[in-house]
């Protein structure tokens, strides 16, 4: 299910996500009522370099790029969903924000610790966790929704990929 995956990819970047300064920051993008802000672009590009580098895996393209591109999609399909009214069962958001905070206090020792840490009071750190699990639950639950009214056969691709001017189609080096 795209809601576990997304979930299983939140816990690695728990840290970025809440942690952040009290300083000015810029509005980098305006998805529908919401904004990306520079500071989570840098984070979240910062937690994708380190994804990669636990998965081996390098990628020729800016980390910024990739990390403003999937905050945006992440907004759009967020969103949509709150224009299509989906919804998403919050029992399991508030599981999920319950353990990634009980893991960063059993990390950090205490909840003093943390507060110490991300210099907000442990209430503050829950809700802006909630608030970033919620959106991606409801940005998941949006993606599920197109995914599952799209059916694509091996034949279409292949009809759709040899209709295609040999210049249109982009060359993608091969990786180990």
């Amino acid at each position: 299910m795209i809601f576990s995956k997304w979930v299983a990819a939140t816990a690695g970047l728990f840290a970025c996500a809440v942690s952040g300064s009290n300083a000015a920051d810029k509005v980098v993008a305006v998805v529908g009522q919401s904004v990306v802000l520079y500071s989570e672009v840098e984070r979240y590009s910062k937690a994708l370099v380190e994804q990669s580098k636990q998965q081996g895996y390098t990628s020729q393209r800016d980390p910024r790029c990739e990390a403003l591109e999937h905050l945006i999609i992440q907004k759009l399909l967020y969103n949509q969903s709150q224009i299509d009214s989906l919804t998403v069962p919050m029992d399991r958001v508030a599981e999920r924000v319950q353990q990634l905070v009980d893991e960063q206090i059993l990390e950090r020792g205490s909840v003093a610790a943390l507060e110490m840490y991300y210099h907000k009071p442990i209430f503050n750190i829950r809700e802006e966790l909630r608030e970033t699990i919620e959106e991606g639950a409801y940005a998941s639950e949006m993606e599920r929704t197109i995914k599952d009214k799209v059916h694509v056969t091996p034949g279409e691709v292949e009809k759709f990929v040899k209709g295609m001017s040999k210049d249109s189609v982009p060359i993608i080096p091969e990786q180990y």
